[in-house]
């Protein structure tokens, strides 16, 4: 099994922006800037990492609320790697067979709605797992306790060694 454990943090614009998908037209959740993973063993295990930083081509200037929630700055975006070539990089370091796990259910879509927009394969991945409705399953939820992943990591007592909202760190907060 090949299994990375992933997340993105986004850029968004000030107005929507549509997109004609397959002759439907859809708002663009997000462009990706960047994409932080842990690929993990069957034990849970992290065996290798990754993490880019992308400069987005839709959404070029990054939005306040953004820049505040990430730490990311407007400098950071434009060092950052071409959008399609950092999409390609991750597709090939993952795998064409990886099976993807983030918490909760916005990262895959996002992702594919990306690949798309930079004609790339969208059908990838083929199978991932939403790793909050599993703790859900394990860890039923109490009156007043949040989902967030700050939260739970909280709540199960892990040790904050990195930054909430760094896609790298947020990867392997999820790991844990």
């Amino acid at each position: 099994m090949n299994l990375i454990v992933f997340d993105l943090e986004w850029n968004m614009g000030n107005a929507p922006k549509t997109f004609n998908y397959h002759g439907a037209e859809l708002t663009l959740r997000g462009e990706i800037i960047q994409i932080g993973a842990a690929r993990v063993d069957e034990n849970g295990d992290v065996l290798d990492t990754f993490e880019m930083t992308l400069r987005p081509r839709i959404f070029r200037k990054l939005h306040w609320r953004i820049a505040e929630v990430t730490g990311l700055s407007q400098g950071d975006l434009e060092a950052g790697v071409p959008i399609a070539e950092g999409l390609r990089r991750f597709q090939e370091w993952a795998g064409p067979d990886a099976e993807f796990a983030e918490w909760g259910l916005d990262d895959v879509p996002v992702l594919k709605q990306n690949l798309f927009l930079y004609n790339m394969d969208e059908s990838w991945p083929t199978r991932w797992y939403d790793l909050q409705q599993i703790f859900l399953k394990n860890f039923p939820r109490g009156e007043g306790e949040g989902l967030t992943l700050e939260s739970v990591v909280d709540r199960l007592g892990i040790e904050h060694d990195g930054d909430f909202h760094n896609a790298l760190d947020d990867a392997l907060y999820t790991t844990k």
